[in-house]
């Protein structure tokens, strides 16, 4: 509650391998770096603290956390637009147009789309902006990493997300292709993810996971075999806490 106190008055807090307050003006600064620190511009175009605002409403039921986030929402729509050129760093890195897509936005959503703050205006907003990220994972990927999981899987959940646009189920089959092909080496039989550490596991996991809760939103089947995946991946993380199981 601190943080999204803070947020509304634009005092964000970046945690990417980091953790700094930094107090902005009257608008964000989405291109900002601090201390010569890519993380600083990482955690901005992220913005999990969008997904706290959505929480502290959900505590609070304060109307103050969903204006802000609408507000930090426009601000990102016209403080940071599309670019026409893949953009190495910054709001537009590929990582975190995957992450908005897959992690930030849609639980945030789902506790403040009915409220008033979010008017049609803003969901059209966020529905062009979803088009956008589509059309940016489309032409943009990282390596056969980590990164190229999430980013497959952003464009996976911005895709259900968007049921209105004529070639959905294309950029759908798109993703799932790409995770497919992916995760065909980036797991290996017992379900860990190939960089081998709890916390990278986590964050490509959790992603997908978020496409199977995006299609179960929309009463949609995905692959058997994708869904095989996601849940060994998760079993993991039960053989971990308890391998003598």
């Amino acid at each position: 509650l601190e943080d999204a106190d803070g947020c509304c008055n634009n005092l964000i807090t970046l945690r990417a391998h980091m953790l700094v307050r930094h107090q902005f003006g009257s608008e964000i600064d989405w291109h900002l770096r601090l201390f010569d620190d890519i993380e600083s511009t990482v955690s901005l175009g992220a913005q999990p603290f969008i997904r706290n605002l959505a929480t502290a409403y959900e505590q609070t039921e304060d109307e103050k956390y969903a204006i802000h986030a609408a507000r930090i929402l426009w601000s990102f729509y016209n403080g940071a637009p599309l670019p026409n050129h893949w953009q190495r760093q910054g709001p537009w890195r590929t990582l975190e147009v995957g992450n908005r897509q897959a992690n930030m936005w849609p639980g945030a959503l789902s506790i403040l789309g009915q409220t008033d703050a979010f008017d049609t205006a803003t969901h059209a907003m966020l529905a062009r902006s979803r088009l956008d990220h589509i059309r940016y994972a489309l032409a943009y990927c990282g390596g056969a990493n980590n990164w190229y999981q999430v980013e497959a899987a952003g464009l996976a959940v911005a895709a259900l997300f968007s049921p209105e646009l004529k070639h959905a189920n294309a950029y759908l089959r798109i993703a799932l292709r790409r995770l497919k092909w992916i995760n065909s080496f980036a797991y290996y039989n017992d379900g860990f993810q190939f960089e081998l550490t709890h916390g990278y596991h986590v964050f490509p996991t959790s992603s997908m996971f978020a496409v199977v809760k995006a299609a179960q939103a929309r009463e949609l089947l995905l692959p058997d075999d994708f869904m095989q995946l996601i849940e060994r991946a998760h079993e993991m993380y039960l053989f971990a806490i308890m391998p003598g199981l």
